[in-house]
């Protein structure tokens, strides 16, 4: 009974505003610099195309991503080009094969406009509460679209 709900079905609704949160599949693996690059700019790619980003933030073990798909994309689909195209390149640079991401990922429907905004806050807040003496961190962003 254990493993019976290991991957419980995803409730999405159109034209919302998600906080999305997705890890390493190995938790002991660290996305190096150039890795974390390769995974903000995949993320940027399409902002204002397929979807609008209130904010991300690429750590080292884990993403952070306020999100608005735009129809007909959802959210399914663009997470599954971020972390498809993101392995590739990550194992081409390290000359390994298989899964970077956990298939799974927490998703979280914004409700109101003060959610957006305390989970904005949370996403850039991040790498200093993790690293609190770390100053300014480029793997984060936040984008004036909502």
């Amino acid at each position: 009974m254990a493993g019976k709900y290991k991957h419980l079905p995803q409730f999405r609704l159109p034209e919302v505003v998600y906080f999305v949160t997705w890890c390493l599949a190995d938790r002991n693996d660290e996305l190096l610099p150039q890795e974390r690059e390769i995974v903000a700019k995949t993320i940027t790619l399409w902002h204002e195309d397929r979807y609008r980003l209130a904010a991300y933030v690429v750590m080292d073990d884990h993403v952070h991503v306020m999100v608005l798909p735009l129809p007909p994309n959802e959210l399914g689909q663009i997470l599954h080009s971020w972390k498809g195209y993101t392995s590739k390149a990550i194992n081409g640079l390290r000359g390994t094969r298989g899964k970077r991401w956990q298939k799974s990922s927490y998703t979280e429907i914004m409700r109101n406009e003060r959610e957006i905004r305390e989970k904005v806050s949370y996403i850039l807040r991040n790498p200093e509460r993790r690293w609190p003496a770390a100053g300014s961190y480029r793997w984060a962003a936040m984008f004036d679209v909502f």
